[in-house]
C-alpha cells in the first residue's frame, strides 16, 4: 500500500532525535478465538513492519497497487525484530 518515513523529537525522557520508515501493506483479517478475547471480521486490515533505509530506492521502481515479495532479516539494534532489507516484483 505505501511506504512512510517519520522523524522528529521524542516527547520522552531526554528528546532524543528519532527517524522511522516504515512498509504499510494489507493482509486478510484473521479470526481468532481464545477464552480471553475474539476477533472476527471481513476483508483486509493494514499491517507495518519497519525499512532498512539503504532499501528506501527500491520503491522508487515500484508501480502504485502492484504485488511485491519482500526480504525480511532481524534488524541489527534488536535481534527480535525484523526489517524489510529488499523487494522483488
Amino acid at each position: 500500500m505505501g511506504i512512510s518515513h517519520r522523524k522528529g523529537i521524542s516527547n520522552k525522557g531526554l528528546g532524543k532525535p528519532y527517524e522511522m520508515h516504515k512498509i504499510h501493506f494489507a493482509t486478510p483479517i484473521e479470526t481468532i478465538d481464545t477464552p480471553n478475547m475474539s476477533l472476527s471480521g471481513r476483508g483486509l486490515q493494514e499491517q507495518t513492519l519497519d525499512i532498512d533505509p539503504l532499501c528506501l530506492p527500491q520503491f522508487d521502481k515500484v508501480s502504485p497497487l502492484s504485488e511485491v515479495n519482500v526480504s525480511v532479516e532481524p534488524k541489527p539494534s534488536n535481534f527480535t525484530q525484523t526489517w524489510v532489507v529488499g523487494l522483488t516484483q
